[in-house]
């Protein structure tokens, strides 16, 4: 609540990460394999499934045609479906591993790629996509501001895509669990972060090397 007062939904939701708020019905998943996509009681009553067995489902949108749009990392692609359930539609396939989709004021989806780095626009009519940004991989999410469009990674950046092809970057990135360290004989330091291997040379800056 704005006092900060908080109580639990739902408590069974293994992975739980996309969520999404749409007319005042709340939808959310589970980022996993075998996933679902449930529509919980907002009172804390039985939650309504929608979809199971979903192939690690991500950040999802309702849009404009009022069908829930998730983007599938498993197979790589983005569904649809029906706010009541159903079954799922195929929107978009062969992509650079999309793990969040929303929507531009012209009702095109937005979705980030979070192998490719890719940040695409595409028809959700015919699938047909254009590029609007190529980033470095890791890719995590992106919102909106008005017209403003923002997309983040997992290494803590933040970037505007100003146009297509064109970037303004407002968050520089770090590092993200840097549980792994070595060091050379030549002195280079390799730092295992989570999803990256970084280089540090001692006289340098630090470098993906994977």
């Amino acid at each position: 609540s704005p006092s900060g007062q908080t109580r639990v939904l739902y408590s069974e939701m293994p992975c739980a990460n996309p969520i999404t708020f749409h007319n005042g019905r709340l939808f959310a998943g589970e980022c996993r394999v075998g996933g679902r996509i449930l529509e919980l009681d907002l009172h804390g009553g039985a939650p309504r499934v929608l979809l199971d067995n979903v192939p690690m489902p991500n950040a999802m949108a309702v849009g404009p045609d009022g069908m829930l749009y998730l983007p599938v990392m498993g197979p790589n692609e983005i569904w649809r479906v029906a706010l009541d359930g159903g079954l799922p539609q195929k929107v978009a396939g062969e992509l650079g591993v999309p793990d969040a989709v929303k929507f531009d004021a012209e009702g095109f989806i937005v979705s980030t790629q979070v192998h490719s780095g890719q940040v695409l626009r595409i028809d959700p009519r015919s699938g047909q996509r254009t590029v609007l940004a190529e980033l470095s991989p890791g890719l995590d999410n992106l919102d909106f501001a008005g017209e403003r469009l923002f997309v983040s990674n997992f290494t803590g950046s933040i970037t505007e895509i100003v146009r297509p092809g064109e970037t303004r970057e407002l968050l520089p990135g770090g590092l993200n669990w840097p549980l792994g360290l070595a060091l050379d004989a030549g002195g280079v330091l390799y730092v295992a972060d989570g999803p990256f291997s970084y280089s540090l040379p001692p006289s340098g800056e630090l470098a993906l090397a994977g």
